[in-house]
Order: C-alpha cells, then structure tokens, then sequence
C-alpha cells in the first residue's frame, strides 16, 4: 500500500525568531509528522541532508539556524518522502 507523509507541525512558510539571550544549543523548534500506514523509523530531513532518524510517531526536535531551510521527512524502507516545508528563521 502507498505511504501517505506529510509534516504537520510546524506550518508551511513559518516565520519563527530566536531569542538573543538564550544560548543557540537550546534553541530549537519542534516537527511532527502524520505516517500513513505507521513506519517503525523515519528520517528528517534539512535542506536536503538528513538530520536525524527517529521512531515515526516522534517529534524531532531541530536546533534552530537563521535562514530559510527545507524540511522533508523520508521512510526508508519505502523511499517515501514528504512535500518540502520551508521555514524561515531570524
């Protein structure tokens, strides 16, 4: 059957800021994504390279880098992959 995936959290084209007196490792914003029939593991991934692998029905937690980055979330065993979701950072 086709695997449905899609990123859910956050919204496309987000705009989000950081906070200048916190330190840059603790910083980070949060992406859930929606796996259809469930996947044991997915991989994150940010601007194209992967970023992290973890259990599908977790969130991945990304230290955040000014700019504007493309998120995308794979299942491997299937070579699935998710629309792009931008996001802007400040």
């Amino acid at each position: 059957p086709p695997i449905h995936l899609a990123i859910t959290e956050p919204q496309p084209d987000a705009h989000v800021w950081r906070n200048p007196d916190a330190p840059a490792s603790l910083q980070r914003l949060t992406f859930r994504a929606a796996v259809s029939p469930a996947a044991e593991q997915v991989v994150w991934l940010v601007d194209g390279e992967p970023a992290a692998v973890a259990p599908s029905d977790r969130p991945f937690q990304w230290v955040m880098q000014p700019g504007q980055h493309r998120f995308q979330v794979r299942v491997p065993a299937h070579g699935a992959v998710s629309r792009q979701v931008r996001v802007v950072v400040e």
